[in-house]
């Protein structure tokens, strides 16, 4: 338990320090958008920005769309060099028309309606091999949000074998934690991983 904790320092560490490096940007990419009460909070929005940027993320997936303020939000501070695709089953909301044709100004955001755990299965594999996806689950919630998660990483450990499980269950206090085999450089070029 002592390498999974120390990982997670050593990764939430990194994280704070890109998030201090960086939230200059942010907050003058974002500064245009208004709070919408039923999108992401822009805190939780700084921290998963933060997370493609310590990743050096080329691609960033996204499970649940609904009006899209996540993804404007990694669209503006990431820029075109990232490539986002988000996906909503549309089934709560009927947003996806009208969502899509707003972030139809992003040449780097593509939004597909239908089930996540039918796409992803089919997405997550035809990334180029170098790639470095970011994958977002913000719907389905709960235990289905989890399921996704879960079937993701089969997804790329199954098929690209890059990530392993370091712990696969799940309770109240414990989320799974999985790594990547080899180390990746973080945004400031150190390594982060599991020694």
């Amino acid at each position: 338990m002592g390498m999974l904790q120390n990982c997670s320092a050593r990764a939430f560490d990194t994280l704070l320090t890109t998030i201090r490096c960086k939230r200059p940007i942010f907050e003058s990419k974002t500064r245009v958008m208004p709070f919408k009460a039923t999108g992401i909070l822009f805190s939780e929005a700084l921290a998963l920005v933060a997370a493609a940027w310590t990743i050096n993320a080329t691609h960033v997936i996204e499970s649940g769309t609904a009006k899209g303020q996540s993804t404007e939000i990694l669209a503006r501070v990431l820029g075109p060099s990232v490539q986002i695709t988000t996906i909503d089953n549309d089934a709560r909301y009927s947003l996806y028309e009208r969502t899509k044709e707003r972030l139809q100004q992003w040449a780097s955001v593509r939004c597909l309606k239908g089930d996540s755990f039918a796409i992803f299965p089919q997405l997550l594999p035809t990334l180029p091999k170098h790639s470095r996806a970011l994958v977002f689950v913000d719907g389905p919630k709960y235990e289905q949000g989890l399921a996704l998660a879960l079937a993701e990483f089969a997804v790329l450990d199954g098929e690209r074998n890059e990530v392993e499980a370091l712990r696969r269950e799940a309770n109240e206090s414990h989320w799974p934690v999985f790594r990547p085999k080899s180390a990746i450089p973080n945004a400031h070029g150190a390594q982060w991983g599991i020694d």
